[in-house]
C-alpha cells in the first residue's frame, strides 16, 4: 500500500494517549495509530488516518491522523535545494561539502519522519524505498568528506546512482519557485494561441518553466517538454477514452501479457508513458490484441477516422530523435540518469526538442491538438 494513502481505520483499543490499535475497514489489515491531538472520531470508532509505514517485521501499518509531515517545503529551504540540485547537475564543480550535508537532510527527514514537510518531501522524492534512502545518507557522507578533500571524483557516479531521485524532487520544487508571474494563459513564443487554449493548465505551466529555466538548468528543463507531451497526449486521447468507456468495460484485466500494458493504460490502470505510445499503435492494428483485451478493441473502434492519424503521430513520437536519441529512449534516459543518454545531451538538445514539438514539419503537440478527442466527451458525463 503507498505511502501517504488515506484511507478510513477503526479504532479497536488504546495503547496510550498517543498509540492505538486499528483496523483498515476496506480490507482488514490491522495497524498502530499514531495519534496527534484528538482523533475525529465517527460512529463505530472509524476516523480518517493516512499510511505512513510498513513494519514487514509485525506485520503491521502504520498510520496517522495529523497533518504533520504534509506541510508545504519552506520558500527558503526550497530554494537552498534548488540551488544545490542545480549545481549538482549542471555544475558540480561547484559543489561544497555542506550542499552535501543539506542533501543528506533531506533524505533523513524522510527516514526520521520529525519534520513538518517530512512527507512531501519523500513524495517528491518519488516515494524511494527506505533501504535506498538509508544508502543515499551513507554515500553522501563519503561524498562529502571526499569534498572535504577537494576530491570530486565520485560526484557523477553519485549523481547517476540517485538521478530519479534528484530529478523527481528538482522538478517538483522547480515548479513551485517559478509558479509565480507565469502568465499561462499567454503562450510561448512561435504557439498558436487556439491551440495554446486547449493545452492543459498543467501542461501551459510546464512549459513556461521549461521555456524559463532552460538558461539555469539547460539539461533538467528537457523533463519539463516530456511532462508536458505526456499530459497533452494521455488528456487527448487516453482519457476521453476512458471517461467514455469506464461503465462499458467488461473485461478489467488482460491475461496475455503481450498487450497487458496496453490494456492496463487503456482501463486507467498504468500512467501513459512515452515508452507505451508505439505499443499502443501497433496493438489497435492487431486483430489477435483486440480479441485478447476488450479495452485495445473499444479503442481501435473509439479512434474511428482518426485511426491512421493516431498512429501516424505515435510513430513520429517513436521515431523522432533529438541528438540521435529516440524520444521515448531520451526521456527514461533522463529520468533514471543512464550516462549512456546524458553523455549526449548538449545545449542544442533542448531547441532540437523545442522545434519537435513546436514547429514544422513536425509539429508534435500541433498533430495531438488537432486531431484531440476531448470534445467526444459530453461536459455533463456522469462520470
Amino acid at each position: 500500500m503507498k505511502l501517504g494513502r488515506q484511507l478510513d481505520v477503526r479504532i479497536i483499543d488504546y495503547i496510550s494517549d498517543r498509540k492505538a490499535r486499528v483496523v483498515d475497514e476496506n480490507n482488514k489489515n490491522p495497524g498502530i495509530l499514531l495519534i496527534k491531538g484528538k482523533p475525529n472520531e465517527r460512529k463505530n470508532g472509524i476516523i480518517k488516518a493516512w499510511v505512513i509505514q510498513y513494519d514487514r517485521n509485525q506485520g503491521l501499518y502504520l498510520y496517522a491522523n495529523a497533518y504533520f509531515g504534509k506541510h508545504d517545503i519552506s520558500q527558503g529551504l526550497t530554494e537552498r535545494y534548488v540551488g544545490i540540485l542545480r549545481k549538482m547537475f549542471d555544475h558540480p564543480e561547484e559543489l561544497i561539502d555542506t550542499d552535501i550535508s543539506f542533501l543528506k537532510g533531506m533524505c533523513n527527514r524522510c527516514l526520521k519522519k520529525d519534520q513538518w514537510d517530512w512527507f512531501t518531501t519523500y513524495k517528491y522524492l518519488g516515494y524511494p524505498v527506505h533501504p535506498v534512502l538509508r544508502e543515499f545518507v551513507a554515500d553522501a557522507l563519503v561524498q562529502r568528506d571526499k569534498l572535504r578533500t577537494g576530491d570530486y571524483v565520485g560526484l557523477p557516479e553519485f549523481r547517476r546512482k540517485y538521478q530519479f531521485m534528484l530529478s523527481s524532487i528538482l522538478f517538483h520544487l522547480t515548479e513551485e519557485l517559478e509558479d509565480e508571474n507565469l502568465y499561462v494563459d499567454i503562450p510561448i513564443p512561435d504557439f498558436d494561441q487556439i491551440q495554446w487554449k486547449k493545452m492543459s493548465y498543467d501542461s501551459r505551466r510546464n512549459l513556461k518553466i521549461a521555456e524559463r529555466i532552460f538558461k539555469k538548468s539547460s539539461l533538467f528543463s528537457l523533463m519539463h517538454y516530456f511532462v508536458t507531451l505526456e499530459q497533452e497526449f494521455d488528456g487527448h486521447f487516453i482519457q476521453p477514452f476512458i471517461d467514455l468507456h469506464r461503465n462499458k468495460l467488461s473485461q478489467t484485466s488482460c491475461h496475455d501479457v503481450r498487450y497487458q500494458r496496453t490494456h492496463d493504460v487503456l482501463v486507467g490502470k498504468s500512467r501513459l508513458t512515452l515508452g507505451a505510445v508505439n505499443f499502443l499503435s501497433a496493438h489497435i492494428k492487431s486483430n489477435n490484441a483486440c480479441a485478447k483485451s476488450e479495452a485495445v478493441r473499444m479503442f481501435s473502434d473509439f479512434l474511428e477516422l482518426k485511426r491512421d492519424a493516431f498512429s501516424e503521430l505515435c510513430s513520429l513520437i517513436a521515431e523522432t530523435r533529438v541528438n540521435g536519441i529516440p524520444l521515448p529512449q531520451l526521456r527514461n534516459g533522463l529520468a533514471h540518469g543512464d550516462v549512456d543518454v546524458t553523455a549526449h545531451i548538449d545545449g542544442a538538445a533542448f531547441d532540437n526538442l523545442r522545434s519537435c514539438l513546436l514547429d514544422p514539419p513536425v509539429q508534435i503537440f500541433s498533430r495531438i491538438l488537432s486531431n484531440s478527442f476531448q470534445d467526444s466527451v459530453p461536459a455533463n458525463l456522469d462520470s
